[in-house]
């Protein structure tokens, strides 16, 4: 049981976070008909390929974007046809760069008005590779820290007589998984081992943190009881609900210039 809860919070966490690319699909006035697979996570180092694809009819129009977050203008693209698809190419931002971009589609020959596609810009965020060695031992380490976790909640729904046995191996678990490989993972892929309290509002790492103290308690203590253990459970079912990587590392662009 614990297991498939597991497996339940990771699906959550990935189609919730912010890198997970936006779909959908849209009739224009024309009749034409457009669908979308828009990513919101990018490798740095390359222009990045987006498209929209004309399920339905023809369509002409140009992409724009800008830096995420600032007040600078939008900047256009041209689109060209490819195979059915309306295509760009997005410059490359440094690492935890994000800029915002939105598909402006309007009938063959430049005829009505345009629209956007889609409606709400998508906010893309540039990334360097991590080794996938790396990764792997970071994912499979906090996976492992929301079994025991759930584990220990099963423990307490079905009165076992020491719920409090697995907060040591759920503490253990976050320590490697979140104190230690976590910020490595972000090094290598951000530039930053650790943007959260009290250098940054990184809620990643600002979870991960309260998740470590609140089950320290039960862990360190030798006399906590079942009510500590479900203090500690609270506390992870209600970080986990939220989206991964919400609020994670970006630049400030207008920091940086001193806009």
């Amino acid at each position: 049981m614990a297991f498939a809860f597991t497996l339940g919070v990771g699906l959550w966490q990935r189609l919730t976070g912010p890198t997970w690319p936006v779909s959908g699909s849209l009739r224009l006035s024309t009749g034409t008909v457009v669908s979308y697979h828009l990513p919101r996570s990018a490798p740095t180092g390359e222009p990045l390929r987006v498209a929209v694809r004309l399920e339905e009819g023809t369509a002409v129009g140009r992409l724009r974007w800008k830096r995420f977050p600032s007040r600078e203008p939008w900047r256009y693209l041209s689109l060209r046809e490819e195979g059915g698809q309306l295509v760009a190419a997005l410059p490359h931002l440094p690492a935890a760069g994000k800029l915002a971009y939105q598909f402006l589609l309007q009938s063959e020959g430049g005829t009505g008005e345009e629209v956007a596609v889609p409606g709400k810009a998508v906010v893309l965020r540039f990334k360097n590779p991590v080794p996938t060695g790396l990764l792997l031992a970071h994912v499979v380490a906090m996976f492992v820290a929301v079994l025991f976790a759930l584990r220990a909640g099963l423990a307490l729904v079905f009165r076992e007589a020491n719920p409090r046995q697995w907060a040591w191996p759920t503490l253990a678990a976050l320590v490697v998984g979140g104190l230690i490989l976590g910020p490595l993972v972000q090094k290598a892929a951000f530039g930053a081992l650790w943007t959260g309290f009290p250098f940054g509002r990184d809620l990643t790492d600002n979870k991960t943190l309260l998740m470590v103290l609140a089950w320290a308690w039960p862990a360190l203590r030798r006399n906590a009881g079942r009510r500590a253990v479900g203090a500690a459970l609270l506390v992870a079912l209600l970080v986990l609900a939220i989206p991964h990587s919400l609020f994670g590392s970006e630049l400030r662009w207008e920091a940086e210039e001193g806009l």
